[in-house]
């Protein structure tokens, strides 16, 4: 039986969670493509004149990877990094302020695929309740990632060693979202060159967006001190998702107001949107 996750961990070591290998889904099945749904690529195999679905792969460009049954280039393809889990070797390590974060314990190279964040696919409402139930234990650190329109993957008690990837305002990694068999699946990728013992960052800012200024602690040379939504995905519609995280958070302090409809965002602990604005920020 996996150990009970406790809300908070120590010096010695990181709250308790159960480590999953692939996302958990919760209240529907998993999707599988029909087999004339696949997107099959045009790639040859190696020994054949071809790469093995290298940088030129077709489903490479439009962010698929491979179907293992359906690959023309078999066992040599080059694009299922993310079903056959080739991480990157990292560590999980305490790193001062933040807290614990994780660590390349090797040289990683620009643009190479470090790892899947896993956890728990849940509805937009269930991350509502669940986030109801944090806020209840005055649990500030949360642990949701924006997955789509209607969908949140939750990795506070289930996930991996992803969950502990810190935000930076000068990030070493992004995010990107490819898609598996019909699913959509959060993975980090490197954006430059990362030395074995330097913590993975990216910007969080591409989840969940900004509001008021909070105080970031990244300690990066070009830190402006605050998160803010700056980012070029916001920048375009920044002072209207402003406008929207005003007046929702100023809801959050009206009498009447249903808590049951709130989620805080982990990147503005002290500030509380409805589940609903917080999806319209980042919609895809």
């Amino acid at each position: 039986m996996p150990k009970r996750p406790s809300a908070r961990g120590s010096l010695l070591r990181p709250a308790a969670y159960e480590e999953l290998e692939s996302n958990s889904y919760l209240g529907r099945s998993r999707i599988r493509l029909s087999p004339d749904e696949v997107p099959i690529c045009q790639c040859k195999p190696f020994g054949e004149g071809g790469d093995s679905c290298g940088d030129d792969c077709q489903n490479r460009h439009t962010s698929h990877e491979c179907h293992p049954a359906y690959c023309p280039c078999g066992y040599q393809c080059q694009n299922q990094q993310i079903q056959r889990h080739q991480f990157v070797e990292t560590s999980v390590q305490h790193v001062g302020s933040k807290d614990w974060g994780l660590v390349a314990a090797q040289n990683i190279p620009a643009g190479c695929f470090v790892i899947e964040y896993i956890g728990e696919v849940i509805s937009a409402a269930q991350a509502a309740e669940r986030s109801a139930v944090y806020n209840a234990m005055d649990q500030r650190h949360t642990y949701f990632m924006h997955l789509s329109r209607h969908e949140v993957i939750d990795a506070k008690h289930k996930g991996n060693r992803a969950r502990f990837i810190n935000h930076s305002c000068q990030p070493n990694c992004e995010t990107q979202k490819w898609l598996i068999d019909g699913e959509t699946s959060v993975c980090i990728f490197s954006i430059r060159d990362i030395a074995a013992e330097e913590e993975l960052t990216y910007d969080y800012h591409l989840q969940w967006g900004g509001g008021k200024r909070v105080r970031c602690q990244c300690e990066a040379a070009n830190c402006s001190g605050y998160l803010e939504a700056d980012s070029s995905q916001l920048r375009d519609t920044m002072h209207g998702d402003a406008m929207l995280i005003d007046s929702c958070h100023t809801a959050s302090h009206q009498a009447d107001v249903d808590f049951s409809l709130m989620v805080s965002m982990h990147v503005l602990p002290h500030r509380m949107l409805h589940v609903e604005c917080i999806l319209q920020l980042q919609d895809v």
